[in-house]
């Protein structure tokens, strides 16, 4: 095994670097926070084909340049965010990490299994993924390390106070990818059996783009609640005006033969505006909300379960939004640059 002092940095190979997906934000997030006696070198891998070969070209001269020990010399090491770019023969892995619905792909299983095989950690970022991985790879179950994925707070507006509206009214949100493993039309539903049960204002807020928006837009101006479609919002205006408006954020995401929640950002992201969620123990969500402490589960295939728990949450007030923003401060950028750096320095250099 390898000590952190033998280290001289790391290599991150990243698909579409730029952009702000999942994969991208936890990966930089990574690289922010200066842990351990090395630096660190994004390598963006691109999304077309084209790209790709010349970031994985990059990747390979980065990591021949920096070269395996020679005369006790330290060397860096290579960090696959995302598998495929692990598999072409000649490609060093040290560490890959795994998402979730790569692992679900049966025409992908061949690729996947070449880009484990290489690596010495394989990480992903929740018990589900784990589990996962160990049952359709067994012989990749003894390098699993789980390392969640990190929310900043510093500089992001919370609202921990009951009600955002003076005249009481509820408002809920979601943002999302609309497609249908998201479940808002559900949602849009649940919003109006929330106005009814509770005989009070109710507002439904929805930010996000994807296939079902026109489905989904229609439903909203159909519903007798007032409903307001974002778009896709910006990172300043979710942080400053989308999240900390909602009194509850409601994403109850389905299960999925191909196609899982592999743990769930967003939520923390809500709590760290002061946020409770409502969510469904369908894929690594349950590694994401803490029940009762930073939200409640739902039955996602029932519209009254969502409602009722929605109700549940808003009537949690002031409480539940100071326990959900303390939640996601488990989850603190540091935390995570400190469980990768334990991960770095444990590899073993080939």
């Amino acid at each position: 095994m390898n000590s952190t002092g033998s280290l001289r940095g790391v290599l991150h190979g990243v698909p579409r670097a730029s952009e702000r997906g999942g994969i991208q934000t936890f990966a930089r997030s990574v690289i922010a926070v200066p842990v351990g006696p090395y630096a660190h070198s994004l390598i963006d891998l691109g999304g077309s084909r084209t790209s790709q070969i010349s970031g994985l070209t990059r990747l390979a001269v980065a990591g021949r340049a920096m070269g395996p020990r020679r005369q006790g010399r330290a060397r860096s090491l290579v960090h696959h965010w995302h598998y495929l770019s692990a598999t072409p023969p000649g490609i060093r892995a040290d560490v890959v990490t795994c998402h979730g619905n790569e692992v679900l792909d049966q025409g992908k299983r061949s690729l996947v299994r070449r880009s484990l095989g290489k690596a010495s950690v394989v990480t992903t970022p929740s018990k589900f993924t784990r589990d996962l991985l160990a049952e359709n790879f067994s012989e990749v179950a003894g390098k699993i390390s789980v390392i969640p994925p990190s929310v900043s707070l510093r500089g992001h507006k919370a609202r921990l106070t009951s009600m955002s509206r003076s005249d009481g009214t509820v408002v809920i949100g979601t943002l999302s990818r609309l497609v249908p493993r998201k479940n808002i039309l559900r949602v849009v539903e649940a919003a109006v059996v929330v106005a009814e049960e509770l005989d009070r204002p109710v507002e439904f807020h929805l930010a996000g783009d994807g296939p079902d928006r026109d489905q989904i837009l229609s439903a909203m101006r159909r519903a007798p609640i007032t409903t307001r479609y974002w778009g896709e919002v910006s990172e300043e205006d979710k942080w400053s005006n989308f999240l900390p408006l909602l009194d509850a954020f409601v994403l109850p995401t389905l299960a999925m033969p191909a196609d899982v929640e592999g743990f769930g950002i967003v939520y923390l992201e809500a709590n760290a505006a002061g946020t409770p969620v409502i969510a469904a123990r369908s894929g690594g969500s349950e590694d994401a909300v803490s029940d009762h402490l930073s939200g409640e589960f739902a039955e996602p295939d029932d519209v009254s379960s969502i409602a009722r728990h929605i109700m549940s949450v808003v009537a949690g007030g002031e409480v539940l939004r100071r326990s959900a923003r303390a939640w996601a401060e488990r989850f603190a950028p540091e935390n995570t640059a400190r469980a990768f750096a334990d991960v770095y320095g444990a590899c073993r250099i080939r």
